[in-house]
């Protein structure tokens, strides 16, 4: 298995995790993520994630402005 699958199996996780504990912002959500080591995640890497588990009906978004 290639490390950027793994880290992306990893990150998943880790998103799930996070999500879990209560509401979260995408940017506080990458916030919080580069704090627990992953510092090379960006948007592009995390909001299409978001985006796969709402999909999958995993997590739930709200869109707010």
């Amino acid at each position: 298995m290639k490390q950027s699958q793994l880290l992306k199996g990893v990150l998943e996780g880790c998103v799930l995790l996070i999500i879990g504990q209560g509401e979260i912002y995408g940017y506080e959500l990458m916030q919080r993520l580069h704090a627990y080591g992953f510092t090379s995640v960006v948007g592009g890497t995390l909001y299409p994630l978001l985006t796969k588990l709402e999909t999958q009906e995993q997590i739930t978004g709200n869109l707010r402005t």
